[in-house]
């Protein structure tokens, strides 16, 4: 007994995961919620704002209101797994421009390449993960899951 997908379950496994890494390319060809509209900028903002917390905070100051940490303005509400994750984001960002992740001098900062970075980095850890698992019934088609990723992610890059 063979375990794994059949040759042509293993295809229409990867056209499935192709297809949905195709509409979420489209889908970030769009604007996103709260472009230029101040004071909020919407959720793009607030996962910016996240990263300039972490990166810039003492994992203790993350939660709580400070003089660097108001809360009312997007301040963490997620579990601290995704501060984590938002910190090595951040970190990411920092070192390819500081200006993006700026304590208290970023809010509502809006870039075409900070938005690239954060649709690349959405696409490396959700949609990797997602296709990494669906992919990896074949080991012909996961040693090409980097290639598939890396063609996706060059939508984000023009955009």
């Amino acid at each position: 007994m063979s375990s794994g997908l059949s040759i042509s379950g293993q295809w229409d496994s990867m056209i499935a995961a192709l297809i949905a890494l195709l509409v979420r390319w489209c889908i970030s060809l769009n604007s996103y919620s709260g472009k230029g509209k101040p004071p909020m900028y919407g959720d793009y903002e607030a996962q910016r704002h996240w990263m300039e917390l972490t990166t810039n905070l003492p994992i203790s100051q993350w939660y709580f209101e400070s003089p660097n940490n108001n809360l009312s303005y997007w301040g963490i509400d997620y579990p601290p797994l995704t501060a984590y994750h938002m910190w090595i984001c951040g970190q990411v960002a920092k070192r390819i421009n500081p200006k993006w992740v700026e304590l208290n001098t970023s809010h509502g900062y809006e870039s075409p390449d900070h938005h690239n970075s954060c649709g690349f980095n959405t696409l490396y850890h959700t949609d990797a993960a997602i296709l990494q698992d669906v992919l990896s019934q074949s080991i012909a088609i996961a040693a090409i899951l980097p290639i598939l990723i890396n063609i996706a992610a060059a939508g984000y890059l023009v955009n």
